[in-house]
């Protein structure tokens, strides 16, 4: 006997019955048997078309920050390929991960300011800082 499509969550799949039987929560099951995603509720409402095209919005903007991040990445590596081929090429050997520091290869350009939350549409990331003297911290201005 199978279930109505109503009486099926339509996030985690699972039947009224089991859920109320097993007190089980909303949530997905990856490759490996760890808890993917979790929602508060279950959910057996189908849903709208204001709340489709809101995801669809979330979805778009994390895919061009990644994008963004991806580009970002691949640029700092094709960098740091180019500066060991140049430091083998005048020391016949690759350099060590402590003389790429000392020779400050890891000082990047300031990246780009944070794009916005996909879901709020501000970056209200805060920064701390520490003092030398007593390594406290003291919360920083909003970046957004």
């Amino acid at each position: 006997m199978s279930a109505r499509a109503a009486d099926k969550c339509l996030q985690c799949d699972e039947t009224r019955g089991a859920i109320r039987n097993e007190q089980l929560i909303c949530g997905t099951v990856d490759y490996y048997g760890e808890l993917g995603d979790e929602w508060p509720r279950h959910r057996f409402k189908p849903f709208t078309v204001a709340e489709l095209a809101e995801q669809a919005r979330i979805e778009q903007a994390m895919a061009e920050h990644y994008a963004g991040m991806a580009e970002f990445f691949n640029a700092e590596a094709a960098r740091m390929n180019a500066l060991c081929a140049e430091y083998e090429a005048e020391h016949g050997r690759q350099p060590t991960y402590e003389e790429t520091w000392a020779l400050g290869w890891h000082e990047t350009p300031t990246p780009t300011p944070h794009p916005p939350s996909p879901a709020t549409g501000a970056d209200n990331r805060t920064t701390t800082h520490t003092t030398p003297e007593t390594g406290a911290g003291d919360e920083g201005e909003s970046n957004g």
